[in-house]
């Protein structure tokens, strides 16, 4: 009788276990990597945040389980917050219900917006990692130059143009990169990459100011096609690899522009790991070959050449970092600081041409392969400041490249 008892009372235990394992509910695994895009398009790049949107739609079945995308849009209507995973019903932006509504219109091009919409990502979609694409119009490091920014000349560099008035007029606010700083270190993450979907913004002053906020920066040091990346192409899946993200996205943005007549493509990935060594090597030279960069050739290649077109935009010259030391350099130091130029800079791609909107119509401009290092840098040429013509106006970049973290630490 004991004997029996036992046995029952065991078959009873292995049943309670069963159902116990069977009943208890599967934890959800989360998501891994959140890529959030930042679309200021309230300018003249309305609509094509939707063919971008759509583009991503279009590969949504390529997500995993725990890929999640996060979009903030400002377009011809009040800014709105977006979710898009695999499980995503609708193929174009107008068929997506927004996740978060703003009231009100607002400018998307401060540090007050950027902060709102990280901290809104951080409190409803907690994930192990982030990413984040930047995706407007862009300057590089260079201030607002908007009539509409009260600070125009505290303002260092800029990205965004958020006009206030939903419509694609190209005149408003824009974004110091010192603002978008703050903004993303209030966040109090490591991003995996910081992709710009903007003109200009691969420049070695914005890299640096951005380094300890980020593992990898992707974007192009001239002009991009309004297109800007296919994301359908491919582009949507490299973002959330494990490994090799950065060079598996610059390497599809590239491709898409590879064989196109209409359009080329300039493009770099940058280790912000490698920049205070690419800091200190560059401060050695700028210290030791300052009358020398001062007196740089017309030859080296620009991405915006401030003679020509100063008139068009206030911009200064956009020499590329690694065909300016090329150029000085006794070949054997150039060597030296190209060694570590190419960890900080570990991959670029450059088609041979690319399209400019700043003459009075559109022109291609070339791409000298063998100087094409993928990073602008500014030099202070004394030109800025005695264009009799143009020195008032140029205060407001010469004043902010001085303020800058680069110029602090290698000038």
């Amino acid at each position: 009788m004991k004997h029996h008892t036992t046995i029952l009372v065991l078959i009873l235990f292995v049943f309670v276990l069963l159902s116990c394992k069977h009943h208890d509910p599967v934890e959800d695994e989360g998501i891994s990597r959140c890529v959030l895009f930042y679309m200021v398009s309230e300018n003249s790049l309305i609509g094509l945040d939707n063919e971008d949107v759509r583009e991503i739609l279009s590969v949504k079945s390529t997500l995993d389980k725990d890929d999640e995308i996060v979009i903030y849009d400002d377009n011809n209507r009040n800014p709105a917050i977006y979710t898009i995973t695999a499980k995503t019903e609708g193929d174009i932006l107008s068929g997506l219900t927004p996740e978060y509504q703003y009231p009100e219109e607002h400018n998307s091009c401060t540090e007050a917006s950027l902060t709102d919409f990280l901290n809104y990502v951080k409190t409803n979609h907690p994930a192990d990692s982030y990413a984040i694409v930047f995706w407007s119009h862009g300057s590089g490091w260079i201030p607002s130059q908007s009539s509409l920014d009260d600070q125009r000349y505290a303002r260092r560099r800029s990205f965004g143009i958020d006009n206030g008035q939903n419509t694609d007029s190209n005149e408003g606010n824009q974004m110091s990169i010192s603002a978008m700083y703050k903004a993303l270190k209030s966040m109090g993450v490591i991003f995996d990459f910081i992709f710009f979907d903007a003109c200009f913004m691969q420049t070695i002053e914005v890299d640096y100011e951005l380094r300890n906020l980020t593992k990898y920066i992707i974007g192009s040091p001239a002009e991009i096609p309004g297109t800007g990346a296919n994301y359908a192409n491919g582009f949507t899946a490299a973002m959330f690899s494990e490994t090799g993200y950065a060079q598996k996205m610059a390497e599809l943005y590239y491709k898409a522009y590879a064989n196109n007549s209409d359009y080329g493509a300039l493009v770099s990935v940058v280790d912000c790991s490698q920049l205070n060594k690419l800091a200190a090597a560059t401060a050695t030279l700028v210290s030791a070959y300052y009358d020398e960069l001062l007196s740089v050739s017309h030859d080296v290649q620009n991405y915006f050449d401030y003679d020509q077109y100063r008139w068009k935009a206030k911009l200064p010259d956009f020499y590329d970092m690694n065909a300016i030391f090329k150029s000085i350099l006794p070949s054997d130091e150039y060597d030296s600081w190209k060694g570590i130029f190419n960890l900080a800079v570990p991959f670029t791609y450059d088609t041979d041409f690319w399209i400019s909107s700043f003459p009075p119509i559109n022109k291609f401009l070339y791409s000298d392969h063998n100087q094409y290092g993928g990073v602008s840098m500014y030099i202070p040429f004394e030109k800025y400041s005695t264009d009799s013509y143009f020195a008032e106006d140029n205060k407001f970049f010469i004043e902010g490249f001085w303020e800058s973290k680069w110029a602090d630490d290698v000038w």
